[in-house]
C-alpha cells in the first residue's frame, strides 16, 4: 500500500467520523465523545503504520550515506523525538476534548522534557567531535 492510498483512507476515516459526530452529537451526545477516541485511536493506528516503514527506510540511508554511526544515531534521535513530540501532542489533544486545559499543558510540558533528554547523549558526541576538531582532546 503506497503513501496516497494510506492518505486517502486516513482522510476518509476523519471525514467519515466527523460526519458521525455531526449527526450523533446531536442525537446522542454521550456517545460523540466514545466516536472521538475511536477516530483517534484509527488515526494513531495509520499514523504508526507509516511512521514504521519510514523509520526504517531512514535509518537504513543514514546507516549507508555515514560511515560511521554517527549520522544513523542522529536519525533515530530525530525519529524519537519526532514520535514523542506527536505522541505529547495527540494525548494532549484528547486531554483538551475532555476539558482538561491545565493537563494538557502537562503532557506537553513532559514531552518537552523527554526530547531535550534524547538529545543529550547526542550533545556530549557534538562536544568530543568539536574538541577532537579543535585539538583539545582529553
Amino acid at each position: 500500500m503506497d503513501s496516497f492510498e494510506i492518505m486517502m483512507r486516513a482522510c476518509g476515516v476523519g471525514v467519515l467520523v466527523a460526519l458521525c459526530l455531526a449527526v450523533i452529537g446531536r442525537v446522542a451526545g454521550g456517545y460523540g465523545f466514545a466516536l472521538r477516541i475511536g477516530g483517534a485511536v484509527l488515526l494513531f493506528g495509520i499514523f504508526l503504520l507509516i511512521f514504521g516503514e519510514s523509520v526504517d527506510a531512514l535509518r537504513a540511508v543514514a546507516t549507508t550515506a555515514s560511515g560511521n554511526g554517527f549520522a544513523a544515531d542522529a536519525f533515530g534521535v530525530m525519529l524519537k523525538g519526532l514520535g514523542v513530540a506527536l505522541l505529547g501532542r495527540f494525548c494532549a489533544d484528547i486531554c483538551r476534548d475532555c476539558g482538561e486545559q491545565t493537563l494538557a499543558s502537562g503532557v506537553e510540558s513532559v514531552g518537552r522534557i523527554v526530547i531535550f533528554s534524547l538529545s543529550l547523549p547526542m550533545l556530549s558526541d557534538i562536544l568530543s567531535l568539536a574538541g577532537e576538531i579543535l585539538g583539545m582532546s582529553r
